[in-house]
Formats: C-alpha cells, sequence, structure tokens
C-alpha cells in the first residue's frame, strides 16, 4: 500500500505549516509592522490629549475652534492610519506636530492669561493664532493625502505578493520605475 505525498513544493518566506502566509512577515514586506504601527498611534495619542486639554482653558472662539479642529482631524488621521498603515509614510513625524501645537497652544494660553493688557502682547497673540489656524489647514490637507493615496503604491505591492506567492517569476522593480508612480 502506497502512501500519496502531497506534492512539494518550495516554502514561501513567512508560510505558516498550513500554507497561509504570516501577517506581521506581509506588513513588514509592504512596509509597516504592527510595532511601528502602535509606537506610532502611542506617541500621537499624548500630544492630542495635551491639545485637547489646552484647548478647553482657551476662551477666544477662533482660535479654540481652530484647536479643536486639530483634535478631530488628528483622530482622524489616526483612524486612517489603523485602517491603511501605510499612510504613516505621509508623514512619520506626526507626533512631533501636534507636540509642537501643543506647545503654542500652551504659550497662546500663558500669555493671555499672564498680562492684564492684551494690547502689549497683541502680535505675538495673532502670530500664535496664524500659526495654529496654518496648523489645522495643514493637518486636513495631510489627511485628504492619506484618504488620496489608498491605492498609490498598489502596484508595488501586487508585485511583491506575487513574487512572495510564486505566481509571476518577473523580479520585483523598484517603485520609483512603476508607470504612473510619483515619488
Amino acid at each position: 500500500m502506497s502512501h500519496l505525498q502531497p506534492e512539494s513544493r518550495p516554502t514561501i518566506p513567512g508560510e505558516s505549516q498550513s500554507g497561509s502566509l504570516d501577517r506581521p512577515f506581509l506588513l513588514r514586506e509592504l512596509g509597516v509592522t504592527p510595532d511601528s504601527h502602535k509606537r506610532f498611534h502611542d506617541l500621537c495619542v499624548p500630544e492630542i490629549h495635551r491639545v485637547s486639554t489646552v484647548a478647553e482653558v482657551i476662551l477666544h472662539r477662533p482660535m479654540r475652534e481652530a484647536a479643536e479642529r486639530i483634535i478631530r482631524t488628528s483622530e482622524d488621521i489616526l483612524r486612517n492610519c489603523e485602517q491603511d498603515p501605510d499612510d504613516i509614510r505621509e508623514e512619520i513625524n506626526f507626533h512631533l506636530l501636534i507636540r509642537r501645537v501643543a506647545d503654542n497652544l500652551e504659550e497662546y494660553a500663558s500669555l493671555v492669561s499672564k498680562h492684564r493688557n492684551p494690547a502689549e502682547v497683541a502680535e505675538r497673540i495673532r502670530e500664535y493664532e496664524q500659526t495654529i489656524e496654518t496648523a489645522a489647514d495643514w493637518f486636513e490637507r495631510l489627511l485628504e493625502r492619506m484618504k488620496a493615496n489608498d491605492g498609490k503604491h498598489a502596484l508595488h505591492r501586487l508585485k511583491i505578493l506575487s513574487v512572495l506567492l510564486n505566481t509571476d517569476p518577473a523580479p520585483v522593480a523598484p517603485q520609483s520605475e512603476l508607470p504612473g508612480e510619483d515619488s
């Protein structure tokens, strides 16, 4: 009685015994590891909280509204990165930008609260207001870029997966050489 052996084939790096590909392996191959996504999230959340805390004490309505736009947009960016971790690449230092916004808001709140005569520091106050408004606009544009790039690197990812799954023997071209890709 002979036993039939399954057809042997070379294993694919990252392949489990069952033949499926390991998700962390794929994420690593495709650009963003689970650890880097978690780190990105963990660096951003405290800074968003700082912005939120300072925004609560700001009485000047336009400044408070700009801070609230930054908070909403930052939270949307984190949700977007949760759905598409590769979007982290759009602004890898996003947490530093949020930190700078929080610093500016804290300085603004301190300046406004310490001076009995705001006219003496009116120019500095206007500079902070302009900075925060510009940041709010920039954060919204960043979110739009993240939403717009969802298919940007799809061809390159497909090539990697094809090679990993041995369905396309052609070598993977660098992203910069792919048609229609502007990096």
